[in-house]
C-alpha cells in the first residue's frame, strides 16, 4: 500500500507543468491573453543562509533578475491559466554556489459541463529557498530557508455539482510532494568551532494525499453553509516516525457583509493516527479557520486571517522524545493600498505559534514566527514601475539542544532590502 501511495504521488509531480495556478503577474494590456515581465533589483541580505542566532552571520550584497510569463486564455466553457516565473539570485560575498535559482509554474484549467457540473483542476511546481518561496504547506508557514534545489509539487481536483436549487457538493482529491536537497552549509561558530547548518531532506520529504468532499447549502443570497469530511495520507520518504493518516470533520459558512466584504470560517475536529508512534499512536485535536477580505476602493484591499491546525516541522529530537510534526496557530493580514493613482503601497505580516507534538511523554516546547513584508510600487507609465521591498524575519524556539545547550539551532533573524525597476508588456 505504502508504495503504491508513492507511486501515486510521484504520477502526480510528473505532470508539474501541464496545469497550473494562476500567476500573480499583471497583465500588461487586457485586451491580450498573455503578458511578460521583467525586473531587475538591487539587494542587501544581513543573514544571507538564515543562520541560528549565536552563530556569524554572513550578509551580502547582490542582485535579482526575475522574468515571468502569463497565460489567460478563455474559451466556450472552458478557462486556462498558465504562468511562468523564474529569478536568479546572485550573492556577491559568497565564495561558491554565488546563484539561487527559483522558477514556479502555477495555473489552473476550469471547464463548465454545463449550469449543475463543474471541475476544476489546479497545478503548482516551484524549486525554491527562501520561506516566501515555500509558501505554505498544510495552511501552516515555512519558517526557514534551506539552501538547493527543493521542490514542491502541488496538485488538485475539484468536481462541483448542484443538486438542488439551494444544494451543492465539492468533492475533491489533492496531491503535495515535498523533496528538498540534502545540503549541509558549513558554518564556523563562535570561538572558531565549526558546524553545519541542517538538511531538511531526511527530516521533511514526503507526499500528502487529501481527499474528501462537502456539502453546500444556500441559506440566501448572501450566507452558504458547509459541512465535510478529509481524510489525509501523509507518508514521510525517510522520517518514518511521522507517517499518519488524518479524518478531519468540519462545519462552516461563507458570507458576503457588503458587495465590498466577504467572510468565511471553517471549525472541527482532526483525529490523528500515527502508525510508526507506538506511544503516540492517536492524538485528537481542534482544526480551525477564518478570513475576511475586504475592497474598501479601487485597488485597495485588506485580507485578514487566522488558522489552527496541524502542520509539518522541521525540529527533531533524538530518544523517547521524538518529534512527529506540530500544532500550529497564527494569524495574518495583507493591505494593499493605492496611496496615490501611481504610487501604491503594501503590507504582509504573519504571527505562528507552533507547538511540538511529541512521541514520548512529558515533554513540551513551542516556537514563535514572525514574517513581515513592506513594498511600495511607483508606476513611471503602464509599462514601467519602480519598486522597493523590506522583509524581516524571527523565529525563536524554546529547543536549545544544540552548541553546548546555549544556542538554538531552528532560531534565526534576518533582514532583507531590494530596490530596482520592473517592465510590463
Amino acid at each position: 500500500m505504502k508504495k503504491f501511495i508513492q507511486a501515486a504521488g510521484l504520477l502526480t509531480a510528473a505532470g508539474a507543468a501541464s496545469f497550473c495556478h494562476a500567476s500573480s503577474l499583471s497583465a500588461g494590456d487586457a485586451s491580450r491573453p498573455w503578458s511578460v515581465s521583467a525586473a531587475i533589483k538591487g539587494f542587501y541580505d544581513d543573514n544571507m543562509f538564515a543562520a541560528p542566532k549565536g552563530l556569524n552571520k554572513l550578509d551580502s550584497f547582490g542582485f535579482d533578475i526575475g522574468p515571468a510569463i502569463n497565460l489567460n486564455l478563455p474559451l466556450d466553457q472552458t478557462v486556462l491559466t498558465l504562468g511562468y516565473q523564474f529569478n536568479a539570485r546572485w550573492f556577491e560575498a559568497r565564495n561558491k554556489d554565488e546563484w539561487d535559482l527559483y522558477h514556479a509554474f502555477t495555473g489552473r484549467l476550469s471547464h463548465t459541463f454545463n449550469p449543475r457540473f463543474k471541475l476544476d483542476l489546479d497545478e503548482s511546481f516551484t524549486i525554491a529557498q527562501e520561506p516566501e518561496q515555500f509558501g505554505n504547506i498544510g495552511g501552516a508557514s515555512v519558517p526557514f530557508r534551506s539552501k538547493g534545489n527543493n521542490m514542491i509539487n502541488r496538485a488538485g481536483a475539484e468536481f462541483t455539482a448542484v443538486l438542488t436549487r439551494t444544494l451543492s457538493t465539492v468533492i475533491g482529491y489533492h496531491n503535495n510532494l515535498y523533496d528538498y536537497t540534502d545540503t549541509q552549509v558549513p558554518y564556523v561558530l563562535p570561538g572558531g568551532t565549526p558546524s553545519v547548518l541542517p538538511s531538511y531532506g531526511p527530516i521533511l520529504d514526503r507526499i500528502e494525499h487529501e481527499m474528501g468532499g462537502d456539502l453546500r447549502y444556500q441559506f440566501n443570497n448572501t450566507t452558504t453553509g458547509r459541512f465535510g469530511y478529509q481524510y489525509g495520507i501523509y507518508d514521510y520518504s525517510k522520517r518514518n516516525v511521522s507517517d499518519h493518516d488524518t479524518h478531519y470533520i468540519f462545519a462552516g459558512a461563507d458570507h458576503s457583509f457588503t458587495s465590498q466584504l466577504q467572510g468565511s470560517i471553517r471549525g472541527g475536529v482532526e483525529i490523528s493516527n500515527y502508525e510508526n508512534a507506538a506511544s503516540h499512536s492517536s492524538d485528537t485535536s481542534p482544526r480551525a479557520e477564518a478570513s475576511l477580505n475586504y475592497t474598501y476602493r479601487a485597488d485597495s484591499t485588506v485580507n485578514v486571517g487566522a488558522f489552527h491546525r496541524r502542520a509539518a516541522t522541521d525540529v527533531i529530537l533524538s530518544g523517547p522524545d521524538v518529534v512527529t510534526d506540530a500544532q500550529a496557530s497564527a494569524g495574518y493580514i495583507g493591505v494593499h493600498h493605492a496611496i496615490t493613482p501611481k504610487l501604491k503601497g503594501s503590507l504582509t505580516a504573519t504571527y505562528q505559534f507552533s507547538s511540538y507534538q511529541y512521541a514520548g511523554v512529558g515533554v513540551s516546547d513551542n516556537e514563535n514566527y514572525i514574517g513581515i513584508g513592506v513594498g511600495f510600487q511607483y508606476e513611471f507609465t503602464r509599462w514601467l514601475s519602480a519598486e522597493a521591498n523590506y522583509y524581516f524575519d524571527d523565529r525563536n524556539s524554546s529547543i536549545h539542544n544544540q552548541f553546548g545547550g546555549s544556542v538554538s539551532s531552528y532560531d534565526y533573524s534576518r533582514n532583507r532590502f531590494f530596490l530596482g525597476v520592473r517592465i510590463r508588456y
